[in-house]
């Protein structure tokens, strides 16, 4: 095997990889954030929301800025609808990785906490920041998650019928 031959089957080989590397992440953003619009569903007011392990104090911080968002949570912010937003930062099948996570993040934002999964949902622990009454202050929270390496990073409106 020649050296043109062995460099065209590693850059075939790298291709490959990025290419299924980016199907496993498109299939992974589209299963979190359909399990997470399944669970915004599932709140039939403000004072009805799903169980929570803790009750961290909201962050006090004056956050603004933005950040893209998924496009459902932006059609809620343009329709004028008041409601609380929740950033969603990650989603695990087990309640210890949850709250490590939650500990970790609880360090720059009080109001991190774990979601323990609720009756008739799956069995994802989820761990959220918040809530914030304003969007712009959740943007800014998505936006620093992302910066800091937080990938699939998620703003939840919560309080909807």
């Amino acid at each position: 095997m020649t050296n043109k031959q062995a460099i065209t089957v590693f850059v075939f080989g790298v291709a490959f990889l990025l290419a299924a590397f980016w199907a496993g992440m498109t299939v992974a953003r589209n299963s979190l954030s359909s399990s997470a619009s399944s669970g915004s569903k599932t709140s039939t007011s403000a004072a009805a929301s799903p169980r929570r392990r803790d009750t961290a104090l909201s962050n006090t911080g004056a956050n603004t800025g933005a950040s893209a968002t998924t496009t459902a949570a932006r059609a809620d912010q343009d329709s004028g609808a008041s409601s609380a937003y929740v950033v969603r930062v990650a989603a695990f099948g087990t309640e210890s990785e949850a709250d490590k996570l939650a500990m970790d993040l609880r360090r720059k934002y009080l109001s991190a906490h774990t979601q323990e999964p609720t009756a008739g949902d799956d069995s994802l622990y989820r761990v959220d920041i918040g809530p914030y009454e304003r969007r712009d202050e959740a943007e800014q929270v998505a936006h620093e998650l992302g910066v800091e390496g937080h990938k699939g990073v998620m703003i939840i409106p919560r309080g909807k019928d």
